[in-house]
């Protein structure tokens, strides 16, 4: 991979080497006594009070390069610190500027989401004591063309070096500036190792030159750029024919489902259906068997009844005597049928007449005569003799079924 890296002369005082130098007995003295400390609150923490153990073990810790932060309390703090210090607004009497959109997160989550982007990651690394510092802040990052071009082709992240987050990214191999201001374009691309440096500049530079360092590194790099997207156009595209495939064929299975579900329904209405028709099929023959039986049995004892008054049937007078009695009975048939019975004769012995006949198919009946009217019932009105009921010499009775 091509590195762009632009050097100008680094602002480095003798006082700045000298302070340095001095200053490493005093970092190793904190990182001993950090160390110490948290040996000692494990020890204490087994016999001083819960309370007091809560604020030993809420003491920052130290080590070489400033506070253990948080990484995105800390990004959120540099960005608002940048924008109140070197952006201007509306009311500036040199005009409004801004600010490159900083990602308020850890540098390792600005790379993962430039990873996925398929992007450059844009990288400041503040020196907030710099002497060079706040004039590059506000002539150069918040130039407008610097600032719309790192919104077109880069995403952005910001620290300061006083912070853990920003110190460990300047102690990352490849980075690691020997001046500030610095700026650099990382590439974090699918399937590397890790983080790559594509470009760097160090030192102060105007807004016409970091474009052009930034134009030129991104130019270089674009064919790589480009691979990575057709990649992952090409990865999107089959995870979205996959998935595609994967739902027509749940669907499919869905539907087959359905439809094995629709016809063991189907099945299973019929069979009920079937099995209702066969009960109801079966209630019919059995009723219409009854039926069948009663009527049989009907005829039968009707067969008995007419053979047996047949033979016990009083003998009919002769028509002429003079105490004869011609009864006809109107059958429901209209048919008449009559006979000659003697005055003396019961009214039991013209039913016994009737039963005889063969027009006749009920068990129970009456009959009625119409002058004067009167209802002649087998149990009530069979000892009472033709004369007494009113039939001599002559009648007509009406056969009514009470069945």
């Amino acid at each position: 991979m091509t590195t762009t890296t632009t050097r100008p002369v680094p602002f480095r005082s003798n006082n700045d080497v000298v302070g340095g130098i001095l200053s490493i007995p005093f970092r190793i003295v904190f990182a001993v006594a950090g160390a110490a400390l948290r040996v000692a609150g494990g020890v204490l923490s087994a016999v001083l009070p819960a309370s007091i153990t809560r604020r030993v073990r809420a003491l920052p810790p130290v080590t070489i390069g400033g506070e253990i932060d948080d990484p995105v309390v800390a990004a959120a703090a540099f960005i608002a610190d940048f924008n109140d210090k070197y952006v201007r607004d509306d009311d500036d009497d040199a005009g409004a500027s801004s600010a490159p959109a900083f990602l308020p997160c850890s540098h390792a989550d600005a790379l993962r989401e430039a990873k996925r982007a398929i992007k450059f990651l844009f990288v400041y690394l503040h020196a907030p004591e710099h002497e060079d510092t706040d004039e590059f802040c506000v002539k150069t990052l918040c130039d407008a063309r610097v600032v719309a071009f790192l919104e077109e082709h880069a995403l952005a992240w910001g620290g300061d070096v006083t912070t853990s987050d920003a110190f460990r990214l300047a102690g990352v191999a490849g980075v690691r500036p020997s001046a500030y201001p610095y700026v650099a374009l990382l590439q974090n691309a699918e399937g590397a190792s890790g983080p790559e440096l594509v470009m760097a500049c160090e030192g102060a530079i105007d807004p016409v030159g970091l474009l052009e360092v930034m134009t030129t590194a991104i130019a270089e790099q674009g064919d790589v750029v480009e691979a990575a997207r057709a990649r992952r156009t090409e990865r999107d595209e089959a995870r979205d024919i996959r998935a595609e495939q994967d739902a027509a064929f749940l669907a499919s299975l869905e539907a087959d489902a359905k439809r094995e579900r629709d016809a063991a329904a189907a099945r299973e209405a019929e069979d009920v259906a079937r099995r209702t028709r066969e009960a109801e099929e079966a209630a019919a023959d059995a009723a219409r068997l009854e039926e069948e039986r009663k009527e049989t049995e009907r005829l039968a004892t009707l067969a008995r009844r007419r053979e047996a008054k047949a033979r016990t049937l009083v003998a009919e007078v002769a028509a002429d005597d003079e105490n004869a009695c011609v009864v006809a009975v109107k059958l429901p048939n209209g048919t008449r049928r009559e006979r000659a019975f003697s005055s003396s004769h019961a009214v039991s012995d013209v039913f016994d007449f009737v039963d005889t006949l063969e027009e006749v198919d009920g068990m129970e009946y009456s009959l009625v005569s119409n002058y004067p009217r009167r209802v002649f019932q087998r149990a009530a009105d069979g000892g009472v003799t033709l004369l007494d009921g009113g039939l001599h010499p002559r009648a007509m009775l009406m056969y009514r079924s009470d069945d």
